[in-house]
């Protein structure tokens, strides 16, 4: 299905596109191709299915429940549009994402949620602003974010990380999120780059960094000792059977804010200089 620019797609409450073809959405600067709520409702979703998939440019999406629904094998590739007043901006579970110069926006949950997605970014011009959360991905060993991505005022995280082994993420602007800039769970090894920016004065972060049980920096992370509300690596408790080690970081501690269990099998590797400080009535099992 081709839809062409200027058109506007309004959809009743409740009403959703299932789209096990694919999907061409391509509009142009200033006027653009709108999929959006037919008055005062919220609709469902676009869904891609099967094999579907999209090429989706000067769109406006807003509205839905799912903006973006990826439960497909295709890849979804999304430029120059903007995904607002959503409950989740994209939420992929399948396939492949491709972001360029994308806006995600005002989203009541995440402006970006994969489950196993894998999410590209092809450019810096990607923005998640003023969500609850900004960014979350799951179960994608490998993940690359180095093309520059920005995650700035959520109320929540500005970016999450979960059971992504091998993570790297460099070049990423991660400032004034509530609840922290970046959350890694259960991750297993992850690194973050030397251009990233982490808070600043007048755009702090609640945290620089948070982990869970699971998760491991490596020691060549580099993460600021100033300019968040708290400047240490939070520890968000969590249940895990991975194992990790918990490099020093000059100027930085471990503090335990909720309490966290290594199961059997798990081995966690405290190295010397480390400092692990608990918050009141936390424990580690």
């Amino acid at each position: 299905l081709t839809i062409e620019d200027g058109v506007q797609v309004l959809f009743n409450a409740n009403q959703y596109f299932n789209i096990y073809g694919h999907l061409a959405a391509e509009g142009t600067a200033g006027t653009g191709v709108v999929f959006a709520p037919n008055g005062a409702v919220t609709w469902s979703s676009m869904s891609f299915r099967g094999t579907g998939s999209a090429d989706l440019s000067n769109c406006t999406i807003e509205g839905a429940t799912n903006g973006v629904w990826g439960l497909s094998s295709g890849t979804i590739a999304i430029s120059n549009s903007e995904l607002r007043n959503n409950s989740y901006g994209v939420k992929g579970e399948n396939g492949v994402v491709e972001l360029a110069s994308v806006s995600l926006h005002n989203n009541s949950t995440y402006g970006f949620f994969s489950t196993g997605a894998g999410l590209t970014l092809l450019d810096a011009g990607v923005t998640c602003n003023g969500n609850s959360n900004g960014i979350y991905v799951a179960n994608v060993p490998g993940l690359t974010l180095t093309a520059g991505v920005t995650a700035t005022g959520n109320t929540g995280t500005g970016i999450i990380v979960q059971n992504c082994n091998g993570t790297v993420i460099d070049n990423a602007l991660v400032t004034g999120n509530g609840s922290g800039g970046f959350s890694f769970n259960d991750c297993g090894e992850f690194t973050l780059g030397s251009g990233n920016v982490i808070g600043g004065a007048g755009q702090e972060n609640g945290w620089p960094v948070t982990i869970t049980a699971g998760s491991s920096p490596n020691p060549s992370c580099v993460i600021p000792t100033a300019g968040n509300v708290n400047n240490d690596i939070r520890v968000a408790g969590g249940t895990s059977a991975r194992s990790a080690t918990w490099p020093h970081f000059a100027g930085l501690d471990y503090i335990v804010t909720s309490a966290l269990t290594l199961n059997a099998g798990g081995v966690l590797t405290i190295e010397d200089g480390v400092q692990v400080l608990f918050n009141a009535n936390q424990y580690f099992n």
